[in-house]
């Protein structure tokens, strides 16, 4: 696995496939009206920490500042898995659809989900930040200031990972719950078990 430039420390990790299903609900599609015999949600979660430093007073009154740590983790979590109260546990109908949601919405979306990593790693190496070996100097007074200034570029970078991720989390959504995938699914059970739910 390619590290991090340093001082960045970047961890993506996801929750473990669910093992519960809600089935509380006869449509547990999203809430603009689309009738889904199952629904999965999922969230993505980034989050940096910077931990600064500082060599005390130098030539001129100006300090040598350097990040001691940047830290950035990605974690695909949150998942829940619902489907139709419609299917009885075990019936044909709930098995295709579990598979379905547990494979095309889960699965496959961590898959993409840790495939950002390495873009993260590319856009990191374009923000870089000062070490001890290779410290910026400044005024006590614009310290904090520079540190903003710094941090920035990683901070939208952050910012532009998570929303690449989200596009293609959306985009594969949209493929796996398009028409033909729909069919390969349905074609799993006899209508009778659809419509009976058995």
């Amino acid at each position: 696995m390619t590290e991090a430039p340093a001082p960045y420390f970047v961890h993506f990790s996801a929750d473990p496939v669910p093992r519960t299903v809600d089935h509380s609900r006869a449509d547990p599609g999203p809430a603009n009206g689309s009738h889904r015999a199952g629904h999965t949600q999922v969230r993505v979660l980034p989050r940096m920490t910077v931990q600064w430093e500082d060599g005390g007073p130098g030539a001129g009154g100006r300090v040598a500042l350097w990040v001691v740590s940047a830290n950035i983790y990605f974690r695909l979590q949150d998942y829940v898995v619902a489907i139709s109260s419609d299917y009885a546990v075990g019936s044909c109908a709930y098995r295709t659809t579990l598979g379905h949601e547990l494979e095309s919405h889960v699965r496959r979306p961590m898959r993409i989900f840790f495939s950002y990593r390495a873009e993260m790693l590319r856009l990191l190496r374009g923000a870089p930040l000062p070490t001890q070996a290779s410290p910026v100097f400044v005024t006590r007074d614009d310290a904090e200031a520079e540190q903003e200034r710094l941090v920035a570029p990683a901070r939208a970078a952050v910012a532009q990972v998570r929303d690449l991720i989200g596009a293609a989390l959306r985009a594969d959504r949209n493929r796996e719950d398009g028409a033909h995938a729909y069919s390969l699914v349905y074609n799993r059970c006899s209508p009778q078990e659809w419509a009976e739910g058995r």
